[in-house]
């Protein structure tokens, strides 16, 4: 008997256990999009191109489980983004540089933010570019 007692037993995979992942076309959100509200930000992967002027958005709120991830592929511009946070946040920031990444957990009555990155190297102080949570 081996120490994981004698009602170990194993099986092998097959392929009906396997389910895809649904895929989903990313949200690419333009300045000119949100200057008129003309996107709206949803669960899944969220690309901003802020290079026509500032954008400011709220993440609505989510049903538990929910994932939302930004990237700011293209610069120019601040992107603030309001929502249910976690205390003690109320919004994230990122720069107009282009490179930043958030992404938020939805769970019970708030989002959660999860991961942060940048695309800059880490100074001695700080990440040049890194999205602020503010």
């Amino acid at each position: 008997m081996s120490a994981l007692g004698d009602q170990c037993t194993t099986k092998k995979l097959e392929a009906k256990q396997i389910v895809a992942k649904e895929t989903k076309t990313p949200t690419t959100i333009f300045y000119s999009d949100a200057d008129t509200g003309g996107s709206t930000i949803t669960k899944g992967l969220v690309m901003f191109r802020s290079n026509g002027g500032a954008i400011a958005m709220t993440l609505p709120n989510g049903t538990d489980g929910d994932i939302v991830e930004f990237v700011h592929i293209v610069g120019g511009n601040l992107i603030d983004i309001t929502g249910a946070f976690r205390a003690p946040a109320a919004k994230v920031r990122f720069s107009a540089t282009a490179g930043g990444y958030v992404k938020c957990l939805w769970h019970s009555t708030a989002w959660f933010i999860i991961g942060r990155d940048s695309d800059a190297l880490a100074g001695a102080t700080a990440v040049a570019n890194m999205p602020e949570i503010q």
